[in-house]
């Protein structure tokens, strides 16, 4: 590959591919494309990346590197796709990264720890932001909120802890928020009514209380909202059919009370998943709702059955 002085683009995904490729990889500095996702590869990301002085689009997940991200990646400048998912890196973010200009960022699943680092909101040109299953810990930073361009946000499976950052209520181009298995606190804010593309919510295995928030069942795309696990109360809101879309409700583990209300002909006709296990729900449920199992619904986590008499 060093004999190709001019190649630009490197492709080789998906193979079965070992060893530690970045001696041969350091030497072609006109890559702007690399590729090496889906392989067996190993080792540690070396400082010496920083010779790929071209390289706009890095991507190494689903092999085996380990250690930590060299800081020296804040130095590369063109680099705005940058996905590191699915390895063994460990440590903490370097903050230099703020100092790119990232458009899509995947570190996830890896063995990451400590804040999330507020330089990195810097790149308030990222459409993809993926951070979950990891051991980050500490508080959201209010800065995510300058991210106006998010569609994909995901810090689940973490340590975080403290209230959401009310600025995440101003990312209204999101279509994913996984903000799930942390320790989040406090409510959830009834702050959706700008979020025209959402189409999935996971807060679920939290600590957030309060009132679902009824302005997110007014988003006309949304699929699965996960409130799982929680200790949300109230009622559930009596616009909670209104989806056309939806997927999955899942409302298990809470302390939801009140009754279920009805809902009308032609509400819920993709719902696949309704879980309600676990509440303080009373009364009985409405017929309306028990007709969907003999159509498109295939989980109703509740009691159809009318009382003994």
């Amino acid at each position: 590959l060093k004999l190709l002085p001019a190649l630009s683009v490197l492709e080789i995904e998906s193979n079965a591919l070992t060893g530690n490729p970045w001696p041969t990889l350091t030497k072609i500095p006109s890559l702007t494309i690399l590729k090496i996702s889906h392989n067996d590869f190993s080792g540690e990301i070396p400082a010496g990346i920083v010779s790929l002085v071209n390289i706009q689009d890095l991507r190494v997940s689903d092999n085996m590197f380990s250690g930590e991200l060299p800081s020296i990646l804040g130095t590369m400048t063109q680099l705005e796709t940058l996905f590191v998912n699915g390895n063994s890196f460990s440590g903490a973010l370097p903050k230099e990264l703020g100092d790119v200009n990232l458009k899509d960022f995947k570190a996830n699943s890896n063995q990451f720890e400590g804040p999330i680092p507020e330089e990195l909101f810097r790149n308030t040109g990222l459409s993809i932001l993926r951070l979950d299953n990891n051991q980050f810990s500490g508080q959201l930073n209010a800065a995510v909120g300058d991210l106006v361009d998010l569609v994909d946000l995901g810090v689940g499976g973490n340590n975080l802890t403290g209230n959401l950052p009310f600025t995440i209520f101003g990312l209204n181009k999101l279509e994913t928020l996984a903000l799930n298995d942390n320790s989040f606190r406090g409510q959830l804010r009834d702050a959706f009514d700008f979020f025209g593309g959402l189409e999935s919510i996971d807060v679920r295995n939290n600590e957030l209380t309060g009132l679902l928030p009824a302005s997110l069942f007014d988003v006309p795309t949304l699929r699965f909202a996960y409130f799982s696990n929680n200790t949300f109360v109230g009622a559930i809101p009596p616009n909670y059919a209104s989806p056309p879309l939806l997927h999955g409700l899942y409302l298990d583990g809470n302390g939801i009370g009140g009754t279920v209300p009805p809902i009308n002909v032609n509400q819920l006709g993709n719902l696949m998943e309704f879980l309600l296990q676990d509440n303080e729900i009373g009364g009985i449920m409405p017929d309306s709702l028990c007709e969907l199992t003999e159509d498109a619904l295939g989980i109703l986590w509740a009691d159809c059955a009318p009382p003994d008499s």
